[in-house]
């Protein structure tokens, strides 16, 4: 049975007159004259009404029919009243989705350049996750040099749906020659303007702001290694200004940071870990001269481990860090320990602390239950399961894969992602909660080459 139309409840996003993308005179609907937008006219609240029942990606499709239905896609209120439908789920205004590390390099033909993106599940476990794959612009295909065998690689990723995509050229240490931005959904994508070519170890991360569904500033950093010293340098882009800028930004403690992870981003700041056993936080906003340190727990840095501990944010809330224990001389326990640092900035609370005795392993095909347990100092945090906290995801070692851990139940089961990682190493994957309606980019921002 077909469901009754509330004509009313759409005009309420489409009233004549108040500054929407149609409008109408006192003699019924507007004419339109110019060949395909004749003939794809229709009034808002139908155009509304026909929309929403479409899946995401079928309504971003429709973008190209005509110049009144792009106007509403990208209309704030249409936005609203999509997501509104689709209340009623934790996952409703968001979904959880895996970025692969490699791009450029995983189809030999030069003019089909693709890279993946993909969707996994989160109301239940079992299942392979959603692949996509898309191809790079033309634009973008043909900067890859194949005498130097050249290639894009994802840098990182964002909570707002944006990848930073870094142009290399192979080396000891891979160069980077340029960068740009996408977003996977909208199949946007901005070339930023050349920067200063470093031939030395930099790590990189980028933070974004939004409103409305749309891109309003971002910051692109690209920071030099610093090697215990009370100083690093780096190179700072602004989406305001369209340029890049040298810094040199200090501290009050030498630092080294760990380029074995990606900076995680908490309210417009980006944190790497410290070589050293720290976290250094440095705002690109608001502090561009100078670096803040925080210091882990005192217990935790007597048992530091760069290589297995990390640490991540909690749906933009919260600093935590993630530590894999070792059995020790001094007493300590195997197991895995989650901290949350405090408001203060100055104390970390412990959350969870779980032996890996306590742990429920799961079977192998074999039958063999301690399969993994030997393996056991192989696990690193990945990701929170994004809309249960006592859930986490962990990397098991490079052969096992992805394993979901409830920290309640103390209950491990394997994923059955394996057939999806195409051979790259779980650890280099970017997973993220990003918004179910895609952040789009201006056509303002002025840098932008096709």
């Amino acid at each position: 049975m077909r469901r009754a139309v509330n004509i009313q409840d759409h005009r309420r996003y489409a009233q004549p007159g108040t500054g929407g993308t149609l409008a109408h005179s006192s003699g019924g609907s507007r004419r339109r004259t110019g060949g395909s937008d004749q003939n794809t006219y229709f009034h808002e609240w139908l155009l509304y009404e026909l929309l929403y029942r479409l899946p995401l990606k079928a309504v971003f499709r429709f973008n190209c029919v005509s110049k009144q239905w792009r106007s509403v896609i990208s209309d704030p209120r249409f936005r609203t009243f999509y997501l509104s439908r689709r209340q009623g789920s934790p996952s409703s205004g968001h979904k959880f989705v895996c970025f692969s590390p490699i791009v450029g390099l995983i189809d030999e033909n030069p003019d089909t350049k693709t890279f993946i993106t993909g969707q996994i599940p989160t109301e239940s476990h079992p299942g392979s996750p959603e692949l996509q794959r898309f191809t790079l612009p033309r634009a973008l295909r043909g900067r890859l040099s194949s005498k130097e065998n050249q290639s894009f690689c994802i840098k990182a990723a964002d909570d707002n749906g944006f990848l930073l995509i870094a142009r290399e050229r192979p080396s000891v240490k891979p160069i980077i020659v340029e960068f740009c931005i996408c977003n996977a959904i909208t199949k946007q994508w901005l070339l930023l303007p050349a920067h200063k070519i470093l031939k030395y170890s930099v790590s990189v991360g980028f933070v974004t702001q939004t409103k409305d569904g749309i891109l309003t500033s971002f910051r692109v950093v690209v920071l030099v290694w610093p090697y215990n010293q009370e100083f690093f340098d780096l190179q700072l882009f602004s989406s305001e200004t369209g340029k890049w800028i040298d810094l040199r930004v200090s501290g009050d403690r030498p630092c080294f940071v760990y380029n074995g992870r990606a900076p995680v981003v908490l309210n417009n700041t980006l944190h790497w870990m410290d070589e050293n056993g720290g976290i250094i936080a440095y705002d690109p906003y608001s502090h561009l001269n100078r670096f803040r340190y925080i210091a882990l727990p005192r217990a935790l840095f007597r048992r530091f481990r760069k290589c297995n501990n990390s640490c991540f944010v909690y749906q933009g809330e919260k600093l935590w860090f993630f530590e894999n224990v070792e059995a020790s001389i001094d007493g300590a326990v195997a197991g895995l320990k989650l901290w949350e640092l405090q408001d203060n900035h100055h104390q970390w609370l412990l959350k969870h602390d779980i032996r890996f005795e306590d742990i429920m392993f799961p079977s192998s095909p074999n039958g063999d239950d301690g399969f993994l347990y030997s393996s056991k100092y192989a696990a690193a945090f990945a990701s929170f399961h994004p809309f249960d906290p006592d859930v986490i995801y962990l990397y098991w070692g490079s052969s096992k894969g992805i394993m979901s851990f409830d920290m309640t139940t103390r209950r491990l089961e394997s994923l059955n992602w394996s057939s999806w990682k195409e051979g790259h190493s779980w650890t280099k994957f970017l997973f993220r909660v990003v918004p179910f309606w895609p952040i789009s980019i201006p056509g303002s921002l002025k840098f932008i080459r096709s």
